[in-house]
């Protein structure tokens, strides 16, 4: 009888088949599991902000592009210091017009898991979406390119003596393994307190997974657990599935167990 009845079911949602209706549901699941939204006060980076940033000191802006997300800590915190890092040059240039105050730290260079340099393939139409992967948009006419320096996360903290990281923000198109595989040191020795990631498209063009990230996450600083983060803020994910996969653009959160 099951059978039967899951059979009728398929063959009604069959004959009654909308692109309407699809793209009505597909919008739905994406709000339902916060993917696809890139306004900062809708998708939980806000409220991320004013949970972490009352009593932090110190906070790396990792693919800072424009300054937008600096800027939004900075209100929240005038006091905090940032490390912004933006390696393509027109793009760091604008990010320094936006006159921070001193103990913000604009750096003209990418990182990554180890020092050297990187081809950066530029975006014609949008700057944040210049990455170090050839994706799509990068093989037309248009598309452009320039050699950036790379160095490691754990090199820059160890040269400016830094002992802390309050909230390390990543967002650089596909390269975040490779940022958190240059903090190892400071992943071991849990200096950084809160890592919040974007997940999403780019992932496929850099060849690694989620699962990637959760991996190395774990064999590293096994104290550490994800989160999805949500409007209302980050929520605990106690074990990776592999239906995470979806390739939606999305932020993830790390941080020690409580």
């Amino acid at each position: 009888m099951n059978q039967l009845a899951r059979r009728l079911g398929k063959r009604i949602l069959f004959a009654c088949r909308s692109q309407l209706l699809y793209h009505v549901c597909k919008r739905y699941a994406q709000v339902c599991d916060n993917d696809n939204e890139d306004d900062m006060s809708l998708n939980g980076e806000i409220q991320l902000l004013q949970e972490s940033l009352p009593q932090a000191q110190t906070i790396f802006d990792v693919g800072a592009n424009l300054g937008i997300w600096t800027r939004a800590a900075l209100r929240i915190n005038p006091q905090v210091a940032v490390h912004c890092f933006e390696p393509c040059l027109g793009t760091y240039r604008a990010l320094q017009n936006n006159r921070f105050p001193p103990q913000v730290v604009c750096n003209n260079f990418a990182l990554g898991d180890r020092a050297g340099q990187a081809v950066m393939h530029i975006n014609p139409n949008c700057s944040g979406g210049n990455s170090i992967y050839c994706r799509e948009w990068a093989q037309g006419d248009l598309a452009s390119s320039e050699s950036v320096s790379v160095r490691t996360l754990d090199d820059y903290c160890s040269e400016r003596g830094l002992d802390r990281i309050d909230l390390l923000k990543i967002d650089v198109e596909g390269h975040e393994l490779a940022v958190l595989r240059g903090s190892q040191e400071m992943l071991r020795s849990h200096r950084i307190s809160v890592i919040q990631f974007e997940y999403g498209g780019t992932y496929l063009d850099a060849r690694i997974l989620l699962k990637d990230v959760w991996d190395y996450i774990t064999s590293v600083a096994p104290e550490y657990r994800f989160h999805k983060l949500y409007p209302n803020g980050p929520k605990f994910v106690p074990a990776y599935r592999q239906s995470f996969e979806s390739f939606q653009q999305s932020n993830w959160v790390i941080r020690r167990a409580a």
